[in-house]
């Protein structure tokens, strides 16, 4: 009876599986035909073996698909909605099954791999609506069923439109006042805005503005206080009010800003200031009647970049005047910008009564934009020598604030050193004595390996004469140690300025501008915040007085300041064993100095028809070119040369192309001079003088730079001073004009 059970149900549960999908629909394929399309018969069980009792029979179960998970989340939300669904189906039979998941939105349907595992599916729908999700489950034999899940895709909620900024420009003065509105508004949902302005705020829209163009000019034609109001709407409800007030006031007239300028030594418009120097500042603001007061002028810089670098404020008359005044600087707003303002690429805004607080006929005309040009920091590379003259040491003088106040520099690095003796007597009338100073300070700087400016401050016993000399266009000059004015002067020689024509100067510029060496425009000076007048000043590069620079030298020293290398500090300088060749040339013919021996800079190649021929023991011959230099008060040029050379010199001439100019030989043999302590800061050098006039000194210190402390001395015994000099070694020479004789000296302390 078993079997029989087991049959029964085996068919209870085939018949119970009919319509198990529920509301899944089921489609099955249509059944194949043969001939005339009969159905073909089931095939027949198969038959027992014999002897052997037959079991039950088994039925195959129908293909069937079912579709028992579906679910979409979230059914409902806000454009964009991000949408998971989750789909499982069940295949009678265990076949796999392919699936797909339409999102319904006219999207692309999306594919899943075999759901007889639970797999999801997320997509995205943004269109606004109801939709229905159908998942799709097929099995191999194209048996289907489908299930749908509905989903809202709702529109987000309208965001108002925002107002960021409703100002007006001017928002009060005098009647009338022309203002322009601006605002900036915008709207979070994109949605087209537009924009209205309301003047007096009375319900009666004045402007129907393209919101994109911002702004809106306005007239308030008549004295009094009117509200405007700004309403921006987006078309969907939404809207954003702003409102602002314009004042018109009895206008008391118009101030302007008629000229604006700078000084920094000379006032001009449009200079070329030195980057890292305070600047005058000094606009010109006239009314157009007398009597308007209350008038208030600022100055906002901003730097290359657009960072605002402050405010000033800006110093001037209580009452506005009707016309340019240049003589006088109450009459002008000003203010001294500072150093750090000044650099390239900064922008100047002036603004005149920047509060609007005068009711004016004009609101327009108050502003100024600058943007001036802005050249190099020029800083001057300085080394001060005091000079030992006649047993006394000179001051060195700060001289930075003398030379910045008329000089296109923002400052002066001077670095001392230790005093130079000279053997010569100056007096208020000897050129040559004053010349082999200033050839003596120049061959210190070219031995000593430097190329910064040097300047000799020298101690002098009378009053009027020379104060001091320089060459033109080279860094060397000396001058009295008492007088500001002196060094001014001839550094301005040394940055390439000839004498300007007034005085009884020698070599005069035959290209200065100003008749009677005028300077030509008006000047200021920093120190004493004044003034300086052109039609009573006279160019400091001349003789008279009173003094001070003119456009024209300042705009020639700046050129030659920002055409200069950089000078910067390093190692000692390649010193070699050299001769020192130094002289002058001038209308009553040649002077040839006595030949000294150092190990010293040797000096770059130079060009000229000046040589001078050096014909040494061994019987070789050199030929070196002298170029000459411009000394500054006469008509005499110098030349100077460090020519490396390690053996005894016989003679040397002086040539011109081919002609003799002069000629040296060498007398004797010369001695080593002696050198000894003499006290904790100087030294003690003799030597014969009678066989050897001249002796030179220097110091190595134990980096093996060289400061050259003596040249050209005479008397065959003399006391150098040391200044701070520790440490190192001496060389010491001697030279009868031709041969010397050279050594290093180790002095213990």
């Amino acid at each position: 009876m078993r079997p029989l059970l087991l049959s029964l149900l085996v068919l209870a549960g085939a018949s119970g599986c009919e319509g198990f999908a529920g509301d899944v629909e089921q489609k099955a394929p249509a059944p194949a035909s043969a001939g005339g399309g009969a159905a073909a018969p089931a095939p027949s069980p198969t038959a027992p073996a014999p002897g052997v009792m037959p079991g039950p029979s088994v039925i195959p179960l129908p293909d069937q698909v079912t579709i028992d998970r579906f679910e979409c989340t979230p059914s409902s939300g806000i454009t964009p909605l991000g949408v998971s669904c989750v789909l499982r189906a069940v295949h009678s039979n265990g076949k796999a099954l392919g699936c797909t998941v339409n999102p319904g939105d006219g999207a692309v349907e999306l594919t899943t791999e075999d759901c007889s595992t639970e797999r999801t599916v997320t997509f995205t729908l943004t269109k606004v609506g109801t939709f229905k999700a159908v998942a799709t489950v097929k099995d191999p034999g194209g048996l289907t069923a489908t299930r749908e899940a509905g989903l809202e895709v709702l529109a987000p909620p309208n965001v108002p439109p925002t107002i960021d900024a409703f100002t007006a420009t001017p928002s009060q003065g005098g009647a009338p006042l022309n203002t322009t509105l601006a605002f900036v508004a915008k709207d979070a949902d994109g949605d087209p805005l537009s924009c209205a302005i309301d003047v007096g705020a009375d319900g009666t829209d004045d402007y129907q503005l393209d919101c994109a163009k911002g702004s809106q000019a306005h007239t308030v034609g008549v004295p009094g206080t009117v509200n405007v109001k700004l309403t921006v709407k987006d078309g969907r409800g939404g809207q954003a009010t702003a409102m602002l007030a314009l004042t018109a006031k009895q206008a008391v007239g118009d101030v302007r800003i008629s000229k604006v300028e700078w000084g920094q030594s000379v006032i001009a418009e449009s200079p070329r200031l030195v980057a890292g120097k305070a600047a005058l500042l000094r606009v010109y603001v006239l009314g157009d009647k007398a009597g308007i007061a209350g008038v208030t002028a600022e100055v906002e810089g901003l730097d290359a970049q657009g960072t605002s670098l402050g405010k000033q404020p800006l110093a001037g008359p209580t009452t506005a005047p009707t016309a340019e005044a240049p003589a006088d600087l109450t009459q002008q707003y000003k203010a001294t910008v500072p150093a750090t303002w000044m650099a390239p690429g900064v922008e100047l805004r002036i603004a005149v009564d920047p509060q609007d607080a005068l009711p004016e006929t004009d609101e327009v005309n108050n502003l100024r934009s600058l943007k001036p040009l802005v050249g190099k920091g020029n800083v001057m590379e300085l080394t001060p020598v005091p000079v030992v003259h006649q047993g006394q040491t000179a001051a060195t003088p700060n001289a930075e604030p003398f030379l910045t106040r008329i000089w296109p520099l923002k400052g002066v690095n001077a670095t001392p050193r230790a005093p130079y003796t000279f053997s010569g007597t100056l007096s208020g009338n000897d050129q040559n004595a004053w010349g082999n100073l200033l050839q003596s300070i120049a061959a210190v700087r070219q031995s000593d390996g430097s190329k910064r400016n040097y300047y000799g401050w020298v101690k002098v016993n009378y009053g009027s004469g020379i104060a001091g000399i320089g060459y033109v266009g080279q860094e060397a000059a000396t001058g009295r140690d008492d007088s500001m004015d002196t060094i001014t002067h001839e550094l301005g020689h040394n940055m390439g300025r000839n004498h300007a024509p007034c005085g009884g100067v020698a070599g005069a510029d035959q290209n200065y501008p100003y008749a009677g060496a005028k300077i030509g425009s008006w000047g200021y000076d920093s120190a004493s915040g004044k003034l300086v007048n052109p039609n009573s000043n006279f160019d400091l590069m001349s003789y008279c007085d009173p003094a001070w620079v003119s456009d024209y030298n300042y705009k020639a020293v700046q050129t030659f300041l920002e055409a200069q290398a950089s000078v910067t500090g390093g190692a000692a300088a390649p010193y070699e064993t050299a001769l020192l060749i130094a002289g002058t040339l001038g209308p009553s013919g040649a002077e040839l100095r006595a030949v000294q021996a150092l190990r010293g800079t040797p000096t770059a190649i130079q060009e000229g028809t000046l040589t001078a021929r050096l014909l040494f023991a061994s019987g070789r011959q050199q030929d070196v070119a002298l170029a000459t230099t411009e000394v500054s008060d006469t008509d005499e040029r110098h030349f100077l040369a460090v020519v490396p050379a390690d053996e005894p010199l016989a003679a040397v001439q002086l040539r011109q192309a081919e002609r003799v100019l002069l000629e040296r030989v060498a007398s004797a043999q010369v001695e080593l001079p002696t050198l000894e302590r003499s006290g904790a800061t100087s030294v003690r050098v003799r030597w014969n003088a009678k066989a050897a006039p001249f002796a030179q000194l220097a110091h190595f210190d134990a980096q093996g730079q060289r400061t050259t402390l003596a040249l050209w001395l005479t008397g065959g015994d003399a006391v150098v001073q040391l200044g701070d000099l520790k440490g190192g070694h001496f060389e010491v020479s001697a030279s009868d004009g031709v041969a010397t004789a050279r050594a290093e000296v180790d002095l213990a302390r």
